[in-house]
């Protein structure tokens, strides 16, 4: 009787044996990359609902939000931080929450302050994960300058920071809402600092608005006592 105990594997069984490994390989890398991936699955899963709703408050006409919302928001958006730190989305969504209840008309500047700051550092995140959005680089130059605004004493450092945020805010998104908004909000009140070159571009950007955007942006123009002729080309 002919004893397989011991033989050298033939062919065949080193083909089995190359299959089950290579098996075990990709199975092996599969469950690796979804370690990998389920943190950013958790925080997807998480960030739907506040993604949702700072963009229905970042809407045009939209109403603020009341203390209960803005709370609940921000705990949920913390949560899914937790889970994919790096996500430039959820950062910008972060600031955002911070930025509004900082600008909230009455606010007192014991709470504008460390909101203003926690914004710039969700800011310079979401700036850093995705250098090319431009409502990142709008709002961090609105924040910049409401900081100054209540900190005079840290305008000068913090100007060259907020010119190159409005800068590439200009550059990157001139013709996006929220951009045009935050944009004006800082050019108006600092119309006598910007440079030809700025000036400029703010000007083309309130052209490519739309009328009810233009109009908008006018207004807030006059109430920094421009006349609108400045503000347009």
């Amino acid at each position: 009787m002919n004893q397989l105990w011991g033989r050298p594997p033939t062919g065949q069984a080193w083909r089995v044996v190359a299959a089950v490994g290579g098996v075990v390989v990709v199975v092996v890398a599969m469950l690796a990359a979804a370690w990998q991936l389920w943190p950013q699955a958790q925080a997807n899963a998480l960030a739907m609902a506040p993604l949702a709703q700072v963009r229905a408050w970042q809407a045009p006409r939209a109403k603020p939000p009341n203390m209960e919302q803005w709370l609940q928001t921000r705990a949920q958006l913390a949560r899914a931080l937790a889970k994919a730190p790096q996500d430039g989305e959820l950062q910008e969504a972060m600031a955002y929450v911070y930025l509004s209840a900082a600008l909230r008309p009455g606010q007192a500047p014991a709470l504008q302050k460390p909101y203003l700051h926690q914004a710039l550092q969700h800011l310079a995140s979401a700036t850093q994960a995705r250098p090319m959005v431009p409502s990142a680089w709008a709002s961090q130059a609105l924040a910049l300058h409401a900081l100054a605004v209540l900190e005079p004493a840290q305008a000068a450092t913090a100007a060259p920071a907020m010119w190159d945020a409005l800068d590439r805010a200009l550059a990157y998104g001139q013709r996006e809402h929220g951009v045009q908004l935050a944009v004006g909000a800082v050019a108006w009140a600092r119309w006598a600092e910007l440079s030809p070159a700025r000036r400029e571009a703010v000007q083309t950007m309130v052209a490519q608005a739309t009328p009810r955007q233009q109009q908008a942006l006018l207004r807030k123009a006059r109430q920094h006592g421009l006349d609108p002729a400045q503000a347009t080309p």
